[in-house]
């Protein structure tokens, strides 16, 4: 029992952030969107890209990479609610699926998770910052495809303007 419980966890958990894997979390956006369809109540994802991974990686090494990770990880779960979902969706890409959550309130989770870790990014150089797009049901899309395409067309969008502008102060979240 021990021995299945523990594979049971391994599918769905990313070995060195400790978060849901890529697996485990479009698995709980599957769950949370059956409940948002019977509730009528409000779904929102947060996709999330790391800037400068690629740099740390490089220039510093992959175990300097993974502690980043790391310490993104541990840093989210630590500003998301109890009932929130955070998975690793990909290398440098985490995604947060909030229950019940307008996409106002989306932002105003958003917006300190960026702050966060542009403050450790300033006190630590092998940290990264982040970039987060938004996407809400039923505004959005009532599929997981859809919230995440809406969320990373943001993200991008967000990275984009950013590129463009590196001085105007925004905060790395793309609202609309």
């Amino acid at each position: 029992e021990t021995t299945q419980g523990a594979l049971q966890t391994e599918v769905i958990k990313d070995t060195l952030t400790g978060v849901l894997n890529r697996r485990g979390i479009l698995s709980q956006l599957d769950a949370e969107l059956d409940l948002h369809r019977l509730r009528q109540q409000p779904l929102s994802v947060l996709a999330m890209d790391l800037d400068r991974f690629k740099f740390i990686n490089d220039h510093y090494g992959h175990s300097t990479g993974d502690r980043a990770l790391t310490w993104v990880a541990t840093t989210m779960r630590g500003l998301l609610r109890e009932h929130d979902h955070l998975g690793r969706h990909g290398g440098d890409e985490f995604i947060a699926v909030l229950p019940n959550t307008s996409h106002a309130a989306a932002l105003e989770i958003a917006a300190p998770t960026a702050q966060l870790l542009r403050d450790g990014e300033a006190r630590e150089a092998a940290y990264p910052e982040i970039t987060i797009g938004v996407a809400t049901a039923p505004d959005d899309g009532d599929l997981a495809a859809s919230l995440l395409a809406a969320a990373d067309a943001r993200l991008y969008a967000q990275k984009k303007h950013r590129r463009a502008d590196k001085v105007d102060g925004r905060k790395g979240i793309a609202e609309t």
